[in-house]
């Protein structure tokens, strides 16, 4: 079997792969401890359908869910009306310090929980790691609700599901998210912070503003703002409709079809199967369904259509009081920058680009913000910094667990970490000045939140109740009277009113709120008080639109407010949650020591071969698709293990394949390799692998290293003038720096610079009497890359000694057009994202290369080269940017098509000189 035409080279060839195969087979194994993700040992309580993983800093959280996780399950199933029949692992683990959590059914069923503190995106749950972990498990019941057939088929994989071919995150987040109130008034259709974005589409669409996205442009398929956020949103609300208007009975009956069959009109002939009537005309109906406000008052109270200079997305902003004028800082995520704005004569300015800011707090001084923001460091960690304004500089102070960065009143740097929010009372945004040594913060306990005012030694808290509060700030003293602002919106009455202003007055020992009255013609997401008088207010406002969230002015009456009557001791009112049951219930549950390799062993089984033939280049010339493929990975890690064996009616070669990938923010590793044989014994043998690193990470750059390599010996028979056998091997090892970041909101506004220096080794002897000969390959090159946010965005790249065979190549283009559409296609289930105009230039130089360093003899090689030598074109392309609009594939990737004129400057021998060309390419 591994004699190779007589070569006796091949027994150490043959050792050497077997060692790589040994160690494959037992790598993961000997990786699956939480030492390896920096967690310390790992424990696993079993219930009854459950087995919760978790390490030593996450015990609690975990015993907190292990004690509930049977009893969600089974209240789940028994509202949708299916059973319970499936096991599932939980991984919760703190490693991740951003409240999340996600279930996959590939390659089975699992969970994962990061165990962290709650913000205030998810603060209307009285238990957030309880509701995030019920989400969860709604995905897992409704993505599993399948007919006995497809049932059968989950033994072989749970990727078998015919639910995820014809619905997209509309349907899977619509129910997750339309199911988590559980009857109480919790659960983000309970709260107008999530709901107005719905409402808005609808007063726009009333005030002939806009028109109201149908079903298919909020599948999930956007790729701008707001994203995937108008699935959840749309989805939850289109789900709570069906539940109201035809039963929950009937909306279980819809999951267990769509899990069933699967028709040519997906999701819209699952429904018509289902409800008896069409999609459009109960999209129609969800439409009236939705209230609007009794402030919209027919048409007028809505935002008009943005205008270009207004399409930020601001996600925090804070506010200065102390100058001339009040001066508001925010952080836009379009742009990827910190901004400050003066608030009298609205002049902008941009401080610094930053990435992923959560928070921003002015310094008493108005000299510096404090920032909060996620970083990827082994996984995605808070982190915590400050903003030197007049220097537009940005220093870290602390690189992990540093939930929320503020100011003191005496100006000295404060942080929360997690380990004091996750735990009772939390609090939900950073602590701000209050004005004469005083502090201010907002604290929410269960359903209820407070505003807590800190000072002298004491504390006064008031009782806001069930009226949720966001983004406190301190807005200076007008009158001797220090003022505080907030948004608020009233638990338990979404989609009937918007978020609204709010104000608290401190004077001497007391103090008192005041609440706007009606909604203003937008929700307002975040506002700062900047001018008082006269009867009238002015606030700076962030507000909901369906495609931003812009900066805006208001102008209100004091008479819109009305003042709140609180409980003075209300801070001391304890709130109880139904979580006491639970602690009996976790006295019973004994935990033991968490092993993988059930889990290796479960996997997924696929009828068909992933094993790949290669020619002596590396290229994937078959696949020996008749066969089969195991798939698994470890539920905590994530890493994933590949196991394929097929057969090529190509090459009359049989092949047998193993991969392994995993890592993490930092790290990223993969290993695998192939072997084949035919009627006469060896074949082929290929293995690769890679290694990569992040070094450094800065405000907005990285510096990431890496090493490549792949290796191939045996015969080749994908060339035409007949079989090769040798050996070949490749490596390259590299280091990379990108400062490459969005700098403007467009699409295509990217701004930054990348350099990429590489070392490149190539390998290759063949069989004497073949083709005769050893060649050998081993230089240096590096690749420069720019993108420039004009007007018409440019891109350039180029590189010296791509490869063995290429002195450089070079590419350049310009994008003429870029036409947001993000619609859905009635006619086909098809979503258009854009159409787009480029007009590029791009070129090569072929090169014979020696047996020296050559990158020491490029002037020598360039002198040598002729136009015959360079191949070049230039072209102009036209193309939409689609994507599948059902199923998983609308989010997970997306096509071009289009098509270019082409002219050839130098178009080699035999080329044409001018050409047009469809193309369709794919981008996952």
């Amino acid at each position: 079997m591994w004699a190779f035409c007589g070569n006796a080279r091949i027994e150490p060839m043959k050792r050497l792969f077997l060692a790589f195969l040994l160690f494959f087979a037992f790598f993961p194994f000997f990786s699956f401890g939480g030492a390896f993700s920096g967690e310390g040992s790992l424990r696993v309580i079993k219930t009854e359908w459950f087995d919760v993983i978790y390490s030593d800093k996450s015990e609690e959280s975990a015993r907190k869910i292990a004690s509930v996780a049977d009893s969600f399950y089974r209240e789940i199933t028994e509202r949708l009306g299916t059973d319970m029949y499936q096991r599932f692992p939980v991984s919760v683990t703190p490693a991740v310090e951003s409240m999340n959590a996600f279930f996959t059914v590939a390659p089975y069923n699992s969970i994962v929980v990061y165990d962290t503190s709650p913000s205030e995106v998810l603060d209307m749950h009285e238990d957030t790691i309880e509701a995030v972990f019920y989400h969860e498990l709604t995905h897992a019941v409704t993505l599993n609700m399948k007919s006995p057939f497809m049932r059968g088929m989950s033994r072989l994989s749970d990727s078998f599901n015919l639910a995820g071919v014809s619905l997209t995150s509309f349907w899977f987040e619509g129910a997750a998210v339309s199911m988590e109130g559980r009857g109480t008034s919790g659960g983000r259709m309970n709260d107008p912070f999530t709901t107005q974005l719905v409402t808005a589409a609808k007063m726009r669409a009333e005030a002939k503003v806009a028109g109201f996205p149908s079903w298919r442009d909020v599948t999930g398929a956007r790729d701008t703002v707001p994203g995937g956020n108008d699935a959840y949103v749309f989805g939850a609300a289109f789900a709570t409709y069906l539940q109201e208007t035809y039963g929950m009975e009937l909306y279980g009956k819809f999951w267990e079809n769509a899990g069933t069959s699967c028709t040519l009109s997906f999701c819209a002939g699952v429904f018509e199967t289902t409800y008896g009537i069409g999609l459009s005309e109960a999209w129609r109906g969800f439409y009236e369904w939705i209230p609007v406000p009794e402030s919209f008052a027919g048409g007028g109270g809505c935002l008009p259509r943005d205008k270009k200079r207004n399409r930020r997305y601001i996600r925090t902003m804070d506010v200065f009081a102390g100058g001339k004028s009040p001066s508001i800082a925010f952080y836009d995520s379009q742009s990827q920058a910190v901004f400050i704005v003066d608030a009298a004569s609205s002049k902008t300015r941009r401080l610094l680009s930053l990435s992923d800011v959560q928070s921003i707090r002015f310094s008493p001084d108005g000299k510096k913000l404090a920032v909060t923001r996620l970083v990827s460091r082994s996984n995605v960690k808070s982190e915590s910094g400050v903003i030197d304004i007049a220097g537009r500089s940005y220093k870290t102070i602390s690189k992990s667990d540093s939930f929320f960065a503020s100011f003191a009143p005496d100006g000295s740097f404060v942080t929360s970490g997690a380990s004091s929010l996750k735990n009772g009372a939390v609090s939900l945004c950073p602590p701000v000045p209050a004005g004469e040594g005083r502090s201010a913060r907002v604290v929410k306990d269960g359903l209820s939140w407070s505003i807590v005012v800190d000072g002298d030694g004491e504390s006064r808290s008031f009782d806001m109740g069930g009226r949720i509060i966001h983004n406190l700030h301190y807005c200076g003293s007008f009158g001797g009277t220090d003022y505080l602002s907030f948004s608020w919106a009233e638990l338990g009455r979404g989609f009937s009113t918007l978020s609204r202003a709010g104000i608290v007055s401190l004077s001497g020992g007391g103090g008192r709120v005041f609440l706007q009255k009606a909604d203003w013609k937008a929700g307002i997401l975040d506002c700062a008080l900047i001018s008082l008088g006269g009867g009238k207010m002015s606030f700076s406002c962030v507000v909901e639109n369906f495609e931003s969230h812009p900066l805006v002015t208001a102008e209100m009456d004091e008479s819109g407010f009305e003042e709140f009557a609180f409980a003075d001791d209300g801070g001391d009112d304890e709130h109880t949650v139904a979580a006491g049951d639970a602690g009996e219930g976790e006295a019973r549950l004994d935990a033991g020591k968490y092993s993988p390799l059930p889990f290796y062993l479960k996997g997924s089984v696929f009828p068909f071969g992933t094993a790949e033939i290669y020619s002596r280049e590396m290229d994937v010339v078959d696949t020996g698709v008749l066969g089969a493929t195991f798939v698994s990975s470890n539920p905590w890690l994530g890493n994933m293990v590949s196991v394929s064996a097929g057969f090529s009616l190509v090459y009359g070669v049989g092949a047998f394949s193993a991969s392994w990938s995993g890592g993490n923010d930092a790290v990223s590793m993969k290993l695998g390799g192939t072997c084949a044989v035919d009627s006469g014994g060896f074949y082929q043998a290929t293995a690769a692998g890679g290694v990569s690193a992040v070094l450094c990470r800065f405000d907005c750059s990285s510096v990431v290293s890496g090493i490549d390599a792949r290796f191939f010996r045996g015969t080749d028979d994908s060339d035409d003038s007949g079989s090769v056998e040798g050996t070949r091997a490749e490596s390259k090892a590299y280091l990379s720096f990108s400062s490459i970041r969005r700098v403007c909101p467009g699409f295509r506004m990217y701004g930054g610079i990348a350099f990429q220096p590489f070392l490149l080794f190539e390998h290759s002897e063949s069989v004497p009497e073949k083709d005769g000969g050893v060649s050998r390959f081993f230089n240096a090159g590096a690749t420069v890359g720019a993108r420039i946010p004009l007007f018409f965005p440019v891109t350039m790249s180029a590189t010296l000694f791509p490869s063995s065979s290429r002195l450089a190549s070079w590419s350049a283009s310009l994008t003429l057009l870029s036409l947001e559409i993000q619609k859905g296609i009635p006619a086909l289930s098809v979503f258009v994202h854009r159409f787009v105009v480029d007009a590029s230039y791009a070129g090569k130089v072929a090169y014979e290369h020696g047996d020296s360093f050559d990158v020491a003899r490029v002037r020598e090689i360039a002198e040598d080269c002729s136009l015959s030598d360079v191949k070049d074109e230039v072209s102009v392309s036209a193309s939409f940017s689609v994507s599948p609009n059902t199923g998983y594939f609308a989010t997970s990737g997306s096509f071009s098509l289009g098509g270019a004129f082409v002219y050839r400057p130098h178009p080699g021998k035999g080329g044409r000189r001018i050409a047009g060309r469809v193309f369709a390419s794919a981008n996952f």
